[in-house]
This record gives structure tokens, C-alpha cells and sequence, in this order.
């Protein structure tokens, strides 16, 4: 037999995040007090993208992933899981800003 699971849509919350998504997403979560929630699209621009890629040549120090600086307009969508339930990590953090 497959292992399966099973749940429930409680709650759909539309927003349009603004400027910085990633820390909007947050926000909306923090306000609507999600501690797990699922992301089923978010399609926008941006102006600049940072993505994490694995090397072309691996470099001694590093876990494996590179971070690349992609500068936009770009069309961008997204999907997953969302959530206070966890911290982000400095990673996550944008040059500049606390």
C-alpha cells in the first residue's frame, strides 16, 4: 500500500508582497500568524536575483553552492513551503540591510 497524507485548506491568504518578497512572504506570515502554510504560486518581476547554483569548479571551504548576482527585469515564480516554524539563516540576509 503507498504511503500517503492527508489535510485541509483552512485558510487561502492573497497578498501582493511589494518590493523585497522574500522578507514580504515573511511578514505576511508573521501577520497572519502561519506557522506552516503552503506557497502555491507567486509570480512576479524583480530588479536583481540572487540564486544559489552548484560551481563549476568545486573551491576548497565552501559547502558545494555558489551564490550568484543576477541583475533584472525578470519574470520570476515561485512555490513551497512558508512559515514562521522556522528562522531564516544569514543566507537569507540582503547587503545593507539588518
Amino acid at each position: 500500500m503507498r504511503k500517503t497524507l492527508s489535510g485541509k485548506i483552512e485558510e487561502v491568504i492573497y497578498a501582493q508582497p511589494g518590493e523585497d518578497h522574500l522578507r514580504a512572504l515573511w511578514d505576511i506570515c508573521k501577520t497572519h500568524d502561519v506557522k506552516t502554510g503552503l506557497l502555491l504560486d507567486a509570480t512576479g518581476t524583480m530588479d536583481t536575483v540572487r540564486v544559489q547554483r552548484f560551481p563549476h569548479e568545486p573551491r576548497s571551504g565552501s559547502a558545494g553552492i555558489d551564490m550568484v548576482q543576477i541583475p533584472g527585469q525578470l519574470e520570476v515564480s515561485a512555490h513551497g513551503i512558508i512559515g514562521m516554524g522556522w528562522m531564516p539563516d544569514k543566507s537569507a540576509t540582503i547587503p545593507g540591510r539588518i
